[in-house]
């Protein structure tokens, strides 16, 4: 359920764990926020690892996550709005780019690109990750 590496949870718990909150917020109206948070340029796995663990540590509790395939971390932020979304990813993105270095040379600073998206009344679990470029790995149960 949660990958060793991280502490994130894995994709399988992940999308199923996304899927009920999609079907909770669509039945009692509350909000979801989903984010992606991408490292373009970045190729070390290592320094992927290092930002899923700072990752655990930002996240609020009612909020979880995964590491994608390319290193990407798919987020998804529970009674969230858009715009408190939009705080907390900002948030969560300067720590990441104040604390990690690249792991080359030039030892540069690590700029997260952000992607956010929130549950519309039209939406599924497919519609909505896919506003992030995410698309579910896993079918959830």
């Amino acid at each position: 359920m949660i990958d060793p590496d991280t502490g994130l949870l894995g994709a399988q718990a992940f999308w199923r764990d996304l899927d009920r909150a999609v079907h909770e917020a669509e039945d009692g109206g509350n909000a979801l926020s989903v984010a992606r948070f991408s490292f373009e340029g970045l190729t070390d796995r290592r320094a992927h690892i290092d930002a899923a663990r700072l990752f655990v540590r930002l996240v609020r509790n009612i909020d979880f996550a995964c590491r994608e395939q390319d290193g990407s971390i798919l987020a998804a932020f529970t009674s969230t709005d858009l715009r408190s979304a939009h705080v907390v990813a900002r948030r969560i993105a300067s720590v990441l780019k104040e604390t990690m270095l690249s792991p080359d040379r030039d030892r540069h600073a690590i700029k997260p690109t952000i992607t956010l998206a929130t549950l519309k009344p039209t939406d599924n679990l497919s519609t909505l990750v896919a506003r992030v470029g995410a698309y579910p790995k896993v079918a959830a149960e």
